[in-house]
């Protein structure tokens, strides 16, 4: 019993923190498509980020907020919002949905619905979620097309054409669900893995996710195309947020028997399966991305409103620098030349999103309601 309770906190805590949306990646060797230009707005001068392949670049999830060169896409009770780096923006589709992503020339969205009879609010709780429909909208305007339907999404993600999703409603790793594949336009349907928990990150043609083995937590990667999954690490102490790259996995540790250990940034080496502290010792609250070898984590600190701040590490130096000091109550998104965020959490109740390019500048104030009023 006592066991089983440690493996529901392990994975309540990985369900909440960043609670997870999509990534996107170009296929390997092909450029990011340019986010299509606003209407009526000018190209924006900075020039979309360098495209890099999947075997070079990692990016976590989101779940309402996405960035495709400098537009952000934001998941609001608004409907879903695109804005660029100028600071205009448009209403792009009136849909409420979560978990945006974008793919070639399309942005993918989960409509999460409920048949409680009661009045629910959006977001939908997970509990209240009896259907999960994925739509892709076209990121020049245009209707909401429906292309998958199933019970519930937690995690989606995207790369070559084709989406990855995990289908866990549950808090318990033993209401795991299974990890599954479709062609982008909704057909196809493959079952990668079953007993997974929760689509972690996609890198190297492998899906890594959370599920359970032997009623314990633990951390797999199966092969895109499927096959046997290979497990990584055993509970207790299960990676947040991690991130794969370059053949090593980068991730939290949530290892709650160790003051010491708790919220170290930790690296697995997949050809040995060790894991290690990485260099001296970071403190990090989630990792966001990694983008042209160097790791992008939200830190910690200790004011009294809980403020995270941006910090990124040079994988090849390990030297590191402080981009924002609590700058953020919740990053929503990150790209290889923004990061957006929000400094109310949760970012779905936020009215304001900023969008900072990088590595520090000034960010943009980007708020609901001037794009809602410049539709009319």
């Amino acid at each position: 019993m006592r066991s089983r309770i440690l493996i529901t906190l392990i994975l309540c805590l990985i369900l909440t923190v960043g609670c997870s949306a999509p990534l996107a990646f170009p296929p390997e060797g092909t450029a990011e498509p340019a986010s299509a230009p606003l209407e009526g707005t000018p190209a924006p001068e900075s020039p979309a980020p360098t495209a890099m392949p999947i075997a070079a670049n990692a990016s976590r999830s989101f779940s309402y907020a996405a960035l495709n060169g400098d537009t952000a896409y934001w998941c609001t009770s608004s409907g879903v919002l695109a804005m660029n780096a100028t600071g205009e923006g448009k209403v792009l589709s009136e849909v409420k949905a979560c978990k945006p992503l974008v793919m070639d020339d399309y942005l993918y969205v989960v409509e999460e619905k409920t048949d409680v009879t009661d009045e629910v609010a959006w977001p939908v709780p997970s509990d209240a979620v009896t259907a999960s429909n994925i739509l892709r909208i076209p990121l020049d305007g245009g209707e909401a097309e429906q292309i998958y339907t199933t019970t519930y999404i937690n995690t989606i993600a995207a790369a070559d054409g084709r989406l990855y999703f995990s289908t866990t409603q549950g808090e318990a790793l033993q209401d795991a669900g299974g990890l599954f594949s479709i062609d982008a336009k909704g057909g196809d349907e493959r079952l990668l893995a079953e007993d997974c928990a929760r689509l972690s990150t996609l890198q190297d043609d492998y899906v890594y996710y959370m599920g359970v083995a032997e009623e314990s937590a633990a951390f797999f990667r199966v092969h895109i195309e499927g096959g046997e999954a290979e497990q990584l690490l055993a509970g207790p102490a299960m990676p947040v947020t991690p991130l794969a790259y370059q053949g090593d996995i980068y991730y939290v540790n949530t290892d709650f028997t160790s003051a010491e250990a708790e919220n170290n940034l930790t690296i697995m080496r997949l050809r040995d399966g060790k894991s290690e502290v990485l260099g001296g010792g970071f403190k990090a609250h989630e990792l966001l991305g990694i983008w042209d070898g160097k790791l992008y984590y939200a830190a910690p600190s200790s004011n009294e409103q809980g403020l995270l701040s941006l910090v990124r590490i040079d994988l090849a130096t390990l030297d590191s620098e402080t981009l924002r000091k609590e700058a953020a109550s919740q990053f929503a998104a990150l790209s290889g030349a923004y990061v957006a965020y929000s400094d109310y959490a949760p970012v779905y109740a936020a009215t304001e999103l900023k969008l900072m390019p990088l590595p520090g500048e000034e960010p943009i104030t980007l708020k609901i309601e001037d794009v809602v009023k410049s539709q009319g």
